[in-house]
């Protein structure tokens, strides 16, 4: 029951801003934009690879931060009587960036009709978790972190699956989809480098500041990461979307 408990609120803390909020929001945009432009395959694909480039800059290095960072998260945001539940949430990190993502791809599905290859992706998914977790079930002596990595590897699977059926819809290039990736990947590494040297730096000191330092690193490298990319792509649809909304 404890184990559970644990588990039960790790997954809170990462899927409630990310699932239930951050999705939510991108989904809803996304699909009215992509609806729109269905039938333009041109501009539904560019929409698609700056949608996707934005959303991943967004997600991933916001999940990295989570994970680097969760022994301080779990201290300040659920206390310290739950500190086990910090070894967690670097695997509910990963489910939830790639959930979050997934979700930009389904829109794309949804947006041209392609309701039968979403499912089938949609029936992987549930296949694979459920065999996963069957694997997992004989690990459990060693944690409960092993369901937390059926999940996590699941919500990959998923997300790679949508990725393909992307690529197959609007007939595009690896090399495309990779480059729309790779801004995140760089943010994502900065970022995590940058909160973990943090962490390092004060350790001992009290998990709020800690936490707050931390918070403020990650912004900054992924403020620098941005700007110093090797691919501008991300960074000039990020100025542009910026200054269309007067910002």
């Amino acid at each position: 029951t404890a184990a559970v408990g644990q588990y039960s609120r790790a997954y809170y803390l990462v899927f409630q801003p990310l699932g239930n909020y951050l999705s939510s929001a991108l989904t809803n945009v996304v699909f009215a934009t992509l609806s729109r432009i269905q039938d333009d395959l041109t501009r539904l694909r560019r929409a698609y690879l700056s949608l996707m480039s934005l959303g991943a800059l967004i997600v991933f290095p916001l999940c990295v931060g989570m994970a680097v960072a969760a022994t301080q998260l779990v201290a300040v945001v659920l206390g310290p009587q739950w500190g086990p539940a910090a070894s967690l949430v670097p695997w509910f990190a990963l489910a939830g960036g790639c959930h979050v993502a997934s979700q930009l791809s389904q829109s794309l599905a949804e947006a041209r009709a392609e309701l039968n290859r979403s499912v089938a992706v949609q029936l992987v998914y549930l296949i694979g978790l459920a065999l996963l977790i069957l694997l997992a079930i004989p690990l459990q002596a060693r944690g409960v972190w092993v369901i937390a990595a059926a999940v996590a590897i699941a919500e990959l699977l998923r997300y790679v699956g949508y990725l393909i059926l992307a690529r197959r819809v609007l007939r595009l290039r690896w090399a495309e989809i990779w480059r729309a990736h790779f801004p995140a990947a760089f943010a994502s590494a900065g970022v995590g480098l940058a909160i973990a040297s943090a962490g390092w730096a004060l350790a001992g000191a009290p998990s709020l500041a800690v936490l707050a330092v931390q918070i403020t690193a990650g912004a900054l490298a992924l403020a620098i990461c941005i700007r110093i990319c090797p691919v501008a792509d991300a960074r000039a649809e990020l100025w542009l979307r910026l200054t269309s909304a007067g910002l």
